[in-house]
């Protein structure tokens, strides 16, 4: 299992059972770690599926050479996660760690978990037991490096020979690899330090990509990605906010969801959200852009490259379609909806960084560049990890380029053989 680094933990990974191991020193100190596994099961309750993921929240008790489980919290137990979705669940759940005090933490770990607390039989501390057990009876086995890449450090850790290897023990700065042994000289190398330098001169040296079609490719390239905002140029949600009415006026014809057959048709239901305000990941105006080429792909699937365009359009053909007496009162969707575009994705290189803010407006965009160059030094694809250009700001066309068909084709078969 690749181990996946988080700012402020170390990790270790138990090569005999490919467990990782997430824990701070003060954590080590309180007898907490954060435990990853990936189980295949074979005739056990659990989730459907080859393999799934479980993290669980551990609280050791160490009474001599004597060390039990006081208890542990099982937190995920289900589908196997992406590293995106690992990582933040981890992140999260040291957040809470360090914002309270260890017997808050408890309690929340209660409450959050979805198997509740145990106490197994202690065991004895022996070659059997996971390596975070072992380590803490030395904290001071992880050390800071100096000037040079590498260090040589004693293990006085009072472990058998054939104790579990250690492998990628880390906090950003140290990794150790060597063998659990008593009084055992180990390397210790000095891993990710490796800096992207991701913004220079106030612009961001990574490319961001915006997905749309070919009907707004003209405006885009001449006039600047943000320019033009098709929303309101073209009242696209007051279009959309009077099919919502005409579709509730004879929600009663409507056909019903198979699974709530009291209530209006899904169709109908999400875009009067939609127009209430009342999905949070739906807002419009702005332009959204992301270093991720395969979320670029994906929002190609909208057909007039819009998505509000397009679910404003699917709602009209389904009042129409059902006999509800509807007129398309838009000369731009009147003008656009029978004709066919193209899918394509903009580039946008050297952005300035000032034009831009989080997706998620609670966010700073800051941290959201942090996010952008942890993802991008681990090798991750960014796929979460995306950006606003908010009006009145633009990219100016110099700045933009169109992905070329053969790469785009590329990317979307690779990221969906069916696309």
């Amino acid at each position: 299992m690749e181990k996946l680094t988080i700012e402020g933990l170390k990790t270790v990974i138990n090569e005999n059972t490919e467990d990782l191991y997430y824990f701070s020193d003060k954590m080590l100190n309180d007898g907490i770690y954060i435990k990853y596994k990936v189980l295949q099961p074979v005739g056990i309750p659990g989730p459907k599926g080859l393999k799934h993921s479980h993290i669980q929240v551990g609280n050791l008790k160490v009474t001599g050479d004597i060390v039990s489980i006081a208890e542990y919290y099982i937190l995920y137990w289900d589908v196997l996660l992406s590293d995106i979705e690992l990582y933040r669940m981890i992140k999260d759940t040291y957040e809470i760690y360090n914002s309270h005090s260890r017997s808050e933490f408890g309690e929340l770990m209660r409450e959050r978990a979805e198997s509740g607390a145990i106490s197994p039989t202690p065991k004895k501390l022996d070659d059997n037991n996971n390596i975070i057990n072992d380590l803490l009876n030395d904290i001071k086995l992880i050390k800071r490096l100096g000037d040079s890449n590498t260090v040589n450090v004693t293990t006085n850790v009072s472990l058998p020979p054939n104790a579990p290897t250690i492998k990628g023990i880390a906090d950003n700065e140290t990794a150790l690899a060597g063998k659990a042994e008593p009084n055992v000289d180990l390397n210790v190398s000095q891993v990710g330090t490796t800096f992207m330098q991701i913004i220079k001169d106030g612009r961001l040296m990574n490319p961001l990509y915006h997905g749309t079609s070919t009907l707004f490719l003209d405006d885009i390239l001449t006039k600047g990605l943000g320019a033009e905002n098709p929303i309101k140029k073209h009242n696209i949600m007051e279009t959309l906010e009077k099919l919502v009415k005409k579709g509730y006026e004879y929600n009663e014809y409507l056909p019903k969801s198979n699974w709530s057959p009291n209530s209006e048709h899904w169709l109908l239901k999400k875009n009067n959200m939609i127009v209430n305000n009342e999905i949070a990941n739906h807002r419009y105006g702005g332009v959204y852009l992301t270093p991720s080429k395969f979320t670029a792909v994906r929002y190609t699937r909208n057909k007039y490259g819009s998505e509000l365009i397009s679910n404003t359009i699917i709602l009209y053909h389904f009042l129409k379609e059902n006999s509800v007496p509807v007129e398309l009162d838009n000369d731009f969707l009147s003008k656009i909806i029978n004709c066919s575009y193209d899918p394509v994705v903009i580039i946008a290189s050297c952005v300035d960084c000032s034009l831009l803010q989080s997706e998620n407006n609670n966010k700073p965009v800051d941290d959201t560049f942090k996010d952008l160059q942890y993802f991008l030094e681990e090798g991750f694809d960014p796929q979460q990890t995306n950006f606003e250009l908010p009006q009145p700001n633009i990219i100016t066309p110099e700045h933009l380029t169109v992905l070329s068909v053969e790469e785009y084709n590329n990317i979307k078969e690779k990221h969906n053989p069916t696309f």
